[in-house]
């Protein structure tokens, strides 16, 4: 059994999937297994990436390869990479993004030390030429804070960055849906079912911000789309997290997720007023007056009501 199983969906990635597949195949750990899922890939991805591993004969052995029978989306193809992985611990890359090569030795060796159940490191947003910006991963390693500091989105949600034991991938009760807040649904469920957490100050996953990604689209029918497939999965968080949580201790936490997932909804078109209307209703004026949202904050959500209220009809 190997100590780790990198899991990684192929779309649409030919610029970008030699980059990733050399950071991977060139890390310092050893026993690590690769997990390469193609969603029908239109484009010349997976024939790059066997290019790319025929240089490295040491990790053959170590790479699984499937493929989708039709193109799902990356909550399915990330599902089936889970169902082929079997290190002891997991995690995922985007296959436009890549890592430092000695970020799972680290990672690994930190989970060892703690016996920990899930190891975050911090990360950087890169545009294929510079560093934007370096992010911590958490600020507290306990449990139900690390939970409200997501929440706030104060730190990321991502499984990009976060070491999971594999037994809490068996213990999830739900599956993301859509691929937008995928990463909200696991990491909710593996952070509340973890013992103990570990934190890596060091900067070892870089996210490719790419200005032509679904998440940056900008179109009435992508709005809707986005909201749809956020709005389903922080209804599967609701549902996990009922009966677990102090609701009234967790209710800021979640009305803050419920505000921006609303702002998704913020388009010059009636259709999606209408449907911003009539969801999580008045939500943006709770958030105002909560003491967890900073000033900056703030400004931000009086500037989104008052667009709201100007735009409305």
């Amino acid at each position: 059994m190997p100590k780790i199983t990198v899991i990684v969906p192929v779309f649409g990635v030919e610029k970008y999937i030699e980059r990733c597949a050399r950071s991977l195949f060139e890390q310092t750990i050893d026993d690590i297994e690769y997990v390469f899922v193609d969603d029908c890939t239109p484009d010349k991805s997976m024939e790059i990436l066997k290019n790319v591993l025929s240089e490295y004969p040491l990790r053959k052995q170590q790479v699984k390869f499937a493929k989708m029978p039709v193109n799902s989306g990356q909550a399915a193809v990330r599902r089936e990479g889970l169902r082929l992985a079997t290190g002891d611990y997991i995690i995922y890359c985007d296959s436009d993004d890549w890592t430092d090569r000695d970020m799972y030795r680290q990672m690994y060796e930190k989970a060892s030390e703690d016996d920990a159940d899930m190891v975050v490191c911090d990360f950087a947003a890169h545009d294929g030429d510079k560093i934007l910006s370096v992010s911590k991963g958490c600020q507290s390693t306990e449990r139900l804070q690390f939970l409200k500091e997501m929440m706030f989105q104060n730190k990321s949600w991502s499984v990009c960055n976060k070491l999971v034991r594999s037994s809490l991938y068996k213990k999830l009760e739900f599956y993301p849906t859509g691929a937008m807040g995928e990463d909200m649904v696991l990491t909710m469920q593996l952070t509340f079912n973890s013992q103990c957490i570990s934190h890596v100050s060091n900067t070892l996953y870089y996210y490719f911000s790419n200005p032509s990604s679904i998440t940056n689209s900008f179109s009435a029918d992508a709005a809707i789309k986005k909201f749809n497939q956020y709005y389903g999965n922080f209804q599967l968080v609701e549902s996990f997290f009922n009966g677990k949580l102090d609701v009234q201790e967790f209710n800021h936490a979640l009305n803050w997720v419920r505000y921006s997932i609303k702002t998704m909804l913020y388009f010059p078109d009636k259709n999606v007023r209408r449907k911003r209307r009539n969801v999580f209703r008045f939500v943006e004026f709770r958030v105002l007056f909560y003491k967890e949202v900073n000033a900056e904050r703030k400004k931000m959500v009086l500037k989104y009501i008052i667009k709201s209220l100007i735009n409305r009809r």
